[in-house]
This record gives structure tokens, C-alpha cells and sequence, in this order.
């Protein structure tokens, strides 16, 4: 069964009556009716304030529910307005949802879409970026992961991704950053997912196997960062210019190396850096479509995790390259 609800936000009065209109409509019900309806209120009311009023319309089908925001103004939303002290309706949701995803797309609507899995979890999936500027934040047996992707502007897709295996004892990050952009760089990480089609086992690293499977393509860099949490440890294995970098619980940080290289062109040389779950609070990654700043520039200044991956993404993002950057909060479901 899908319930639809649409509704007109002019203003902030708007905004705060919709969960009592919301209610009359019987629209939720159950364990998470309140949450739910906190992060609608919120995510209205930052339509109003932010977005100059728009329509909002909402989908409840089983345990997925969509809200789509139309703008007034034609703009891309801030999301590090989203992500800061205004957002507690959208990180409430992140916390009771086991996966929720964002879109903004220049002269589309804002997106939000959330899902309770319950019982079923895939085991593998891989995020590419295509059409605009995407968020998704997954809840992992390690932590929470949430990560941004976009294609270079102009283009509808392109070579960054994210690719996700995982147990209830394993995770493994496999990041992307195919050379070129386009088709031609997309077909790289279409190579990947069909190689992963066939993996059966969670193995540490398999860039040995995946520089093979990619011989004859443009090649990518890549980062494999795997948890283990019987051993509490996490692996971290690179070629190429991906940028992996943890924070540890005293603030300090340090960047993980990864070697000079092309997965799937020329010889293969990587470089792996093992590293205590028990020293470090979060794991930033980002490809080259990012600039190398980013973190730098942004020590020291008050944000959390969220809004400081939003700032990276806003501010230090290159339109003439993909992006893939994200952060996983170790130990936050």
C-alpha cells in the first residue's frame, strides 16, 4: 500500500503545522511516528527559511519514505545548512533509518528518501555518481557511513564510486576514482561491479585481481579500506591518489599513504597501513575531486563530522572533476 501526502510551504506558520495536518491524514503510525514527523517538521521548516517556501510531498511505501521538496527559488540547497544545528529532524531520521539518501539537482527537486531495512541488509552494493550532486548515509556493523558523489559538471556520469561489502564481523570499502570522465570513465567502475558480481568472500584486498580485471581500460585509482572487528583493526590499501585520513580520539590525525600508481595500467604497486579500532573516532576519504585542503583548513573549527564533509563537498569541491568524499563515524549507528 502507498500513502501520498502534498502540501504548500509559503512560510514558517506553514511549516510548523504540518505534523498536526500530518496527523489528521493518519499518515504514521508505529515505532518511529514521532521521529518521522520531527525530521518532516524540520526539513519544512528548512524549506521555508532556506529555500524561499516550496511544495512538499511525501510517499510512505512499506518501510521506505520518500519527501520530495519543489523550490521556489531554482537552487541547489546548502547542505552544510542542512547538516548543522538546524538538522536535527534529518539526523534523527539517519539514526533510526538504516540507510538515507539526499539529491540536489540544479532545477530539480530537493530529495530525501529513507529506509528501514529491518532483518535484510544487502550484503553488496556499489554508488556511482550520476545526475548531480547525491548524499547517502548507511548504517555499517563498524559505524556510520555517509558519503557524497557527483559528476564532473556537464556531465551525467562519471568515474568516482563506492563500492560496499559486508558481514556481521567484516566491512569493506572499496573507493574509486576512475581516470577521465564520462562514459569512458564510467565504464571502468562497470567493469568493477561485474567483478564483484562474481566474489563470494570478504577478502583484506583484491586490487591484485582487480588491476587484472581492469587491463585494456583507462584504469582508476583506489583505496580498500577493510574493517575487521573480531581483531579490531582496520586495513587500509591504496594506488593512486585517493585520500583516506583518520582523526583519533585525542584529535590528532594522520593521513594513511597510499602508493604512486594506476589500478590496471602498468605494474602494480600498492602500500597498506593497519591502524587500532579502539585509537580513532572518524575516517575522511575523498578522490582528487576534492581538494587536498579541505581537512587542513578545517581543523580546529567546531563542526561535526557531517558538516564538515558538507563544507569539503561546497567549498572545496572542482566542477571540472567527479567528486567522491565522505566520512565514517566509527562506532555511531
Amino acid at each position: 500500500m502507498v500513502k501520498k501526502l502534498e502540501y504548500f510551504i509559503h512560510g514558517l506558520d506553514e511549516a510548523r503545522g504540518i505534523v498536526g495536518r500530518i496527523k489528521n491524514e493518519g499518515f504514521f503510525s508505529g515505532r518511529f511516528a514521532s521521529e518521522i514527523e520531527l525530521c518532516i517538521l524540520e526539513l519544512a521548516g528548512n524549506l521555508a527559511r532556506h529555500g524561499g517556501g516550496g511544495k512538499l510531498l511525501l510517499e510512505l511505501k512499506e518501510e521506505k519514505i520518500s519527501l520530495r521538496t519543489e523550490n521556489f527559488l531554482p537552487y541547489i540547497p546548502d547542505f552544510s545548512q542542512i547538516f548543522s544545528a538546524r538538522g536535527h529532524g534529518l539526523r534523527t531520521v539517519m539514526r533510526i533509518m538504516d540507510e538515507v539518501s539526499l539529491e540536489a539537482i540544479s532545477g530539480l527537486p530537493f530529495i530525501v528518501n529513507a529506509v528501514k531495512y529491518f532483518n535484510y541488509f544487502p550484503t553488496y552494493r556499489g554508488y556511482y555518481a550520476e545526475k548531480g550532486l547525491k548524499f547517502y548515509s548507511i548504517k555499517l556493523p563498524v559505524g556510520r557511513l555517509s558519503f557524497f558523489l557527483r559528476p564532473m559538471i556537464g556531465f551525467d556520469i562519471g568515474g568516482d564510486g563506492i563500492f560496499l561489502h559486508q558481514q556481521p564481523d567484516k566491512v569493506k570499502l572499496t573507493l574509486v576514482d576512475a581516470l577521465g570522465h564520462g562514459l569512458k570513465a564510467a565504464k571502468v567502475l562497470e567493469m568493477i561491479n561485474q567483478f564483484y558480481q562474481d566474489v563470494q568472500k570478504i577478502n583484506e584486498c583484491d586490487l591484485e585481481l582487480l588491476h587484472k580485471q581492469l587491463q585494456g581500460s583507462r584504469g582508476a585509482a583506489m583505496g580498500q579500506v577493510f574493517f575487521d572487528l573480531s581483531s579490531k583493526k582496520l586495513i587500509f590499501t591504496g594506488c593512486g591518489n585517493i585520500s583516506t585520513t583518520i582523526f583519533f580520539k585525542t584529535d590528532a590525525y594522520k593521513a594513511l599513504t597510499s602508493a604512486d600508481g594506476i589500478v590496471g595500467y602498468g605494474k602494480l604497486r600498492t602500500f597498506t597501513e593497519k591502524v587500532a579500532l579502539d585509537h580513532f573516532k572518524y575516517l575522511y576519504f575523498h578522490s582528487d575531486g576534492v581538494s587536498y585542503c579541505w581537512l587542513r583548513d578545517n581543523i580546529g573549527k567546531d563542526f561535526g563530522p557531517l558538516t564538515t564533509l558538507a563544507e569539503g563537498v561546497g567549498k572545496y569541491g572542482k566542477n571540472q572533476d567527479d567528486i567522491l568524499a565522505g566520512v565514517l563515524v566509527l562506532g555511531e549507528i
